[in-house]
């Protein structure tokens, strides 16, 4: 058919190019959760392309999500972020949920068992290193039919060709099923068998044991094209929508290829409602992950745009985000054209794309609020004369130029009614009616019918608040946006509608997304003097959070306040934290909590999250709970935080109202990692690392390290850093990870800032550079960063900079310790006045101070204590006190308190003289692992009688053996006996390491 240059409702211009009918955009029944993932794969790294996979998966999304899905769309991806979108849907599943899935891409039979190879999959080697990179379609299957959801359909289009088959096999059209030759040889996919209470569907793009075509390329498979266009059939059921696909696919490819179902379906349900969907969410519910619309969605709706304004920077923007889009050809010859007009005339018209002459669609664009106050209509209508309106949708408000109502039955001339105001009364979308009219100056085709229906603005659908209640769709989440897209989106709304509040509030939550505050905070600003709720609450926290200017507690309440009388839920929970923690506002815990949970009964997910914050910590005087902080993060999580499902994983780690469940904790983070979230994908990566959760992984932390700092996240650019510069999982780049510190620090990432000090001073990765490294430490403690504040101290009074600058080190310890009561900062000050170098020393002030540390509960203090009451320093000498001080001080990990301890023993220093006892200390102080004390106590050790040696050991033996160790520390012990024995007045360096081998596994002696 002809490709119509009309401006088209986003998803009608896809139906349009497949030669579909015209359905509205349909969500399902309210209370509904559906869900949908999406897998398009065909750029294999190792596999033959698919040519057609991505464009199947991509306008299937589309079709799904115009049903009301909730969609994650992969589009050539590899197995990590497969598995992740899996554990995505898996964690969003819950009672009457309907979940459907969709897969295009090479599969493989194995052993009766079905794999859906993700972009990564090895094809050399054995099947093992197949499924490295495989998801078990079977698994998949049953995993959600045995889940909470209702419903569950999955839809195989897996087969193109075979990979592991020598070309020549390989038949002329691609094909999607592999043949994997250790395997049993069996070409295409197996039954699957599903046993579930709940119901479920699954299709074959074609029957078990045999392939799939994946059609000419640049079109669709066989399959897909019938899938697509029976999809959008209003009020079908689900068994005649794939009975009709098998039909069309059979038709098709002359009987080769034939689709196969296997059902356990008594519910009906049909992909589309035949019911207009509303713009506006119920109410101000958020239960949405807050992703954005399917590519193809986003694709067609920017392209509207484009043909709507005209404007050459509508077709860049479009250009930009889909550069091999559908339209990127149309695109590139528009601008082309319009720089030849410029050179020519030295001035270009802004003209919209006209249609075609045999178009009949009128296509309107959501603008200013539901009214829509601008459309675009078909060339056909100026090239009417006068003409009599018969009939008009029931929703449509048809106005002249001069803003009068065009009534059915009025005569007005084609070029009028071309101009004329669209405006549609209700926050609709899709097909509105039909505009029927008579030609009354005799030219040929009277009794002219168009078609009339109306699309969300790109605007809308990429950078919508999910919390305004005067929101148009479901919004997206503002750590999921790309900036980029938001900003061209709504700088065009903006344009097109200079007097919509919502495109002005939308355009700074675009600034906002790229941390261009101070722009955010201008078209934020503009909105709120249009009275617009949720312009006032982003206002609010932005206060709060001082982006864009200073932090303003008391305003930032005042605008909070002003959200909230016009119900926003974001508004209200603003209002309930400020009364609950004092910001801006004496504190009122009783009515802080009540507005939180009126945020929580407007199904404000963040409120969720925050009042399992408030469960877990006690605050506003609610009694600690940690039951009832996992149950609100649980429901959080379920309606899409992901931040609830970073503490929800803590739960599960830490046993906190929950029993410990540490797969479960993994499988949270990778939903919040699989959401999208770059911090989460951080906080996955660092998982790997640490080995808590999950074996150590150093290559899947930097993998997932790569996927987060790639979204421009600082915590990820951080870590990916660090493992840069120590080579840790990836190939060393130390030029490349302080680069990426640089970038991690513009954004004001402190630990990145605190990183660079750290090589800066200790010369790692680059030259040493101690004036870089104080200014980085000085940079770090004006963000107001405490944990700057020590080693800031370090730098002014060592003189990094060129200049001792002591009394600055006291003024920075001592304001760490009147904000943080921080015990380290205490002993760093009080070494200050001891050591009387960079301040005068002070004796009495350094020992006051000591004993502020110990009495802070800093074990390592306790040995500066005692060093002070053995020497007199600014305190009165008591050599007892000394000992029974440096006796506490060694049962920490202080190396050095042992050694001293040891010295005391052995000089006789408040205690009596004990040789055994001096060589049990040096022997402890070795196995705290502490370098230099093992260098020392081995050098004390050398010398010392060899029978005391063995009386150590002996003592050390039998407090290995007492009522609190367990049997194999006391094999451990009588073998290290024997093994001294053995070599005793032979090898003192060997007695030595087998009392340190003991000293490290037996427990501490009484004192």
């Amino acid at each position: 058919m002809i490709l119509l240059r009309s401006v088209f409702l986003t998803v009608l211009i896809l139906l349009g190019a497949l030669g579909a009918g015209r359905a509205a955009i349909e969500t399902a029944a309210p209370g509904v959760n559906r869900v949908a993932l999406v897998v398009g794969i065909g750029a294999y790294q190792e596999a033959p392309p698919l040519p057609n996979a991505v464009s199947d998966a991509r306008a299937v999304a589309a079709e799904l999500w115009r049903s009301g899905f909730e969609v994650i769309e992969l589009l050539d991806a590899d197995i990590n972020t497969l598995r992740a979108s899996l554990r995505v849907v898996s964690e969003r599943l819950k009672p009457a949920s309907q979940v459907a899935v969709f897969f295009a891409g090479h599969g493989v039979q194995i052993d009766e068992q079905n794999f859906l190879l993700a972009r990564d999959v090895e094809l050399r080697g054995t099947v093992d290193n197949v499924l490295r990179a495989a998801i078990s379609a079977n698994e998949i299957t049953n995993t959600f039919a045995n889940s909470a959801a209702e419903l569950t359909i999955v839809i195989l289009d897996a087969c193109r060709n075979n990979p592991f088959a020598p070309a020549e096999e390989l038949m002329p059209d691609a094909q999607r099923g592999l043949r994997v030759a250790t395997s049993d040889d069996t070409p295409g996919l197996a039954p699957i068998i599903v046993r579930s209470p709940s119901e479920v569907l699954i299709a074959f793009s074609t029957s078990p044991g045999n392939v799939a075509l994946d059609g000419p390329e640049g079109g669709h498979s066989p399959f897909a094209t019938a899938l697509i266009q029976n999809i959008q059939a209003p009020s079908v059921p689900v068994e005649s929508v794939f009975e009709n696909v098998r039909a069309d696919v059979l038709k098709a490819t002359a009987g080769r290829q034939e689709p196969w179902i296997s059902d356990q379906l008594d519910r009906d349900f049909v992909f589309r409602t035949g019911t207009l969907a509303s713009g506006r969410g119920q109410a101000n519910e958020v239960d949405t992950l807050g992703l954005l619309p399917p590519s193809l969605v986003i694709e067609r709706s920017l392209w509207n745009t484009a043909q709507i304004s005209g404007q050459s920077e509508d077709i860049e923007a479009y250009l930009t985000q889909f550069p091999d889009g559908s339209f990127a050809d149309l695109a590139r010859a528009e601008l082309e054209r319009r720089t030849k007009v410029l050179a020519q005339n030295g001035v270009v018209q802004p003209t919209a794309f006209t249609a075609d002459s045999a178009s009949r669609d009128i296509k309107l664009l959501a603008g200013v609020t539901f009214p829509v106050d601008r459309a675009i209509a078909p060339d056909l209508l100026q090239s009417l004369g006068k003409v009599r309106v018969l009939s008009l949708p029931e929703s449509l408000d048809l106005r002249d130029q001069g803003g009068q109502p065009i009534h059915p039955g009025d005569e007005v001339e084609g070029t009028g009614l071309a101009a004329a105001a669209f405006v549609v009364g209700e926050r609709l979308a899709g097909d509105i009616g039909m505009l029927s009219l008579e030609d009354l100056s005799g030219t040929p085709g009277a009794d002219l019918v168009f078609s009339v229906s109306v699309d969300f603005d790109t605007c809308d659908l990429v950078a919508g608040y999910p919390h305004d209640p005067n929101r148009v769709g479901r919004g997206a989440r503002l750590e999921l946006m790309k900036p980029l897209l938001a900003i061209a989106a709504c700088q065009s709304a903006v344009s097109r509608f200079p007097d919509s509040p919502r495109f002005k509030a939308l355009l700074g939550r675009a600034y906002r997304s790229a941390a261009d505050f101070d722009k955010s905070r201008h078209w934020n600003d503009q909105a709120i003097a249009d009275g617009y709720s949720a312009a006032f609450a982003a206002e609010g926290k932005m206060l709060l959070l001082g982006q864009g200017g200073p932090v303003d507690l008391e305003k930032s309440f005042d605008y909070f306040s002003r959200a909230a009388a016009l119900d926003d839920s974001f508004g209200l929970t603003g209002v309930g934290e400020a009364y609950l923690f004092g910001r801006g506002v004496p504190v009122d815990a009783e009515r802080g909590l009540d507005l939180i949970r009126q945020a929580t009964g407007l199904g404000n997910d963040w409120a969720h999250t925050l009042m399992g914050r408030i469960y877990e910590n006690g605050w506003g005087g609610i009694a600690v709970s940690p039951e009832a902080a996992f149950d609100w993060y649980r429901k959080a999580a379920e309606m899409g935080d992901p931040s609830a499902k970073l503490e929800l994983a803590d739960a599960y780690r830490n046993g906190a109202g929950t029993p410990v469940d540490k797969n479960a904790a993994f499988s949270w983070i990778e939903s919040a990692a699989g959401q999208g979230w770059t911090f989460a994908q951080a906080r996955f990566g660092l998982e790997y690392a640490k080995g808590d959760l999950t074996p150590v992984d150093d290559a899947m932390a930097v993998y997932w390290y790569r996927r987060s700092a790639d979204g421009n996240d600082p915590e990820g650019q951080y870590y990916l850093a660090n493992a840069l510069i120590d080579g840790k999982g990836t190939d060393p780049d130390p030029e490349l990870g302080l680069a990426l510190l640089q970038i991690a620090r513009g954004t004001g990432h402190v630990q990145s800032i605190l990183k660079l000090a750290e090589l800066a001073e200790k010369g790692r990765a680059m030259a040493q550079d101690l004036p870089a490294a104080e200014r980085y430490y000085q940079e770090a403690w004006d963000a107001g960063f405490m944990s700057a504040g020590r080693p800031l101290a370090k730098a002014r009074a060592e003189g990094y900079s060129g200049r001792i600058d002591g009394e600055g080190a006291v003024a920075v310890l001592r304001e760490v310790i009147e904000k943080s009561q921080n015990s380290w900062a205490m002993r760093d000050l009080a070494a200050l006045y001891k050591a009387g170098k960079a301040v005068p020393q002070d004796p009495a002030e350094s020992a006051r101070i000591t004993q502020m540390a110990v009495d802070a509960g800093n074990e390592y203090a306790l040995r500066e204590l005692a060093q002070n009451l053995e020497t007199g320093f600014g305190v009165k000498e008591d050599k007892t006190a000394a000992f029974e001080t440096m006796i506490r001080a060694a049962h920490s990990p202080s190396a050095w308190a042992r050694l001293d301890l040891a010295r005391y023993f052995a000089q006789g220093v408040g205690t009596k003289p004990d040789p055994v006892r001096a060589a049990y200390w040096f022997a402890r102080a070795a196995s705290v692992g502490d370098a230099g004390a093992a260098k020392a106590a081995a050098e004390r050790v050398a010398g010392t009688d060899p029978d005391a040696m063995i009386t150590t050991l002996g003592l050390l033996s039998q407090e290995a053996t007492g009522a609190k160790a367990d049997r194999t520390t006391a094999l451990a012990a009588g073998e290290a006996v024997l093994a001294a024995r053995t070599i005793a007045r032979a090898d003192e360096a060997a007695i030595f390491d087998a009392m340190k081998s003991l000293a490290e596994t037996a427990p501490l002696p009484a004192n």
